[in-house]
């Protein structure tokens, strides 16, 4: 008996031969062996927002997490205008001394008075009434209309951090100009250090120098103190390319001229 193919329709003929039609039912062979279907996904609809107890339980664990994580200092709270007298359904840490059921500030009404047009308050610093410093910020909460039902606020005690700020800003205070120094278990790099430096504030070589400019450098070195260094004396007046005399004699008027000084301010 001769194969058929799905698909295909047989029609009989009265002398008993077959003829086979190519059939364009292909819905007969779809049925009976169907491909698989991708299950199409429907779109999201645009969330309408969280109604007001829902938003309240979803900011709780966030707050909670952000007071843990600033420790003592910090201090979060959830308000609901609902009950202005009473709008603090939540709150953790010890900053304002407030309690569930406490009211808000002044900063939390003038943000009920607002309503709708009220926007972020961020990094908002105030007195406490015993003189600590706390700083805020404070979000309103808003329905899906846009209306204004509460706010979540964070009030950080800065007092102390700015206390330590000034102390750390004290002791970092530099009184004197910042320039280069580098340390040395050799004398001798010492000395090279400062000549350099020297130099470089003078702005010219030693060779390029003329006779002011080696008194100012030589000025300059004695108040380093080169020249409490052994041997300086002949080293630098090789580099500088006079002779020792002469160097010795820019040495003593710059003493000299010192000493003269501290005289008529002691006089």
């Amino acid at each position: 008996m001769p194969n058929y193919e799905a698909g295909e329709s047989i029609t009989v003929r009265k002398n008993g031969s077959q003829t086979r039609q190519a059939s364009t039912l292909v819905a007969q062979k779809v049925r009976s062996n169907p491909p698989p279907r991708h299950r199409q996904r429907t779109p999201r609809k645009a969330s309408v927002g969280l109604s007001r107890d829902a938003l309240f339980e979803f900011l709780k664990p966030i707050a909670a997490a952000i007071q843990q994580t600033f420790g003592p200092i910090c201090e979060t709270v959830i308000h609901d205008f609902a009950d202005v007298e009473h709008s603090i359904i939540w709150i953790q840490g010890n900053v304002t001394g407030r309690t569930v059921g406490g009211t808000l500030s002044e900063i939390g009404l003038a943000m009920l008075r607002e309503g709708q047009t009220e926007t972020d308050k961020i990094n908002y610093v105030r007195n406490a009434r015993d003189r600590r410093l706390i700083k805020s910020t404070t979000v309103p909460l808003r329905d899906p209309a846009g209306k204004v039902f509460g706010c979540f606020c964070i009030n950080l005690d800065i007092t102390h951090l700015l206390a330590g700020s000034t102390a750390l800003q004290g002791l970092l205070d530099m009184r004197d100009e910042l320039r280069e120094i580098r340390f040395s278990d050799r004398i001798s790099e010492v000395l090279v250090e400062m000549i350099r430096g020297a130099e470089n504030e003078i702005g010219r070589p030693a060779k390029a120098m003329k006779r002011n400019d080696r008194e100012t450098f030589i000025r300059r070195l004695e108040a380093r103190g080169a020249f409490a260094i052994r041997r300086s004396v002949p080293t630098l007046a090789a580099y500088l390319g006079v002779s020792r005399a002469t160097l010795y004699k820019y040495l003593d008027g710059i003493r000299d001229g010192k000493k003269r000084v501290t005289s008529s301010k002691t006089d």
